[in-house]
């Protein structure tokens, strides 16, 4: 059995401080809990000509829910 939020990432090249951040942040119990209680989708300014719509927020999101799952793959 897994626990959730004990899910790692897997390092692509050079990619092993990226992986150490994002980690960081999804332990963050104010951040992870907006992210996953889906608050955030209410604050996303979609008219922002400099921003992403929002695909930066729901790729976090996805990412998220991927390493909270309590799954494996």
């Amino acid at each position: 059995m897994t626990k959730a939020g004990y899910t790692g990432l897997i390092n692509v090249g050079n990619t092993c401080f990226m992986a150490s951040v994002i980690q960081c942040l999804s332990n963050i119990p104010a951040l992870r809990d907006y992210f996953l209680s889906q608050d955030f989708e209410a604050d996303i300014n979609g008219e922002n000509p400099l921003g992403t719509g929002g695909k930066m927020a729901n790729a976090f999101y996805y990412l998220l829910t991927q390493l909270w799952s309590g799954r494996l793959r």
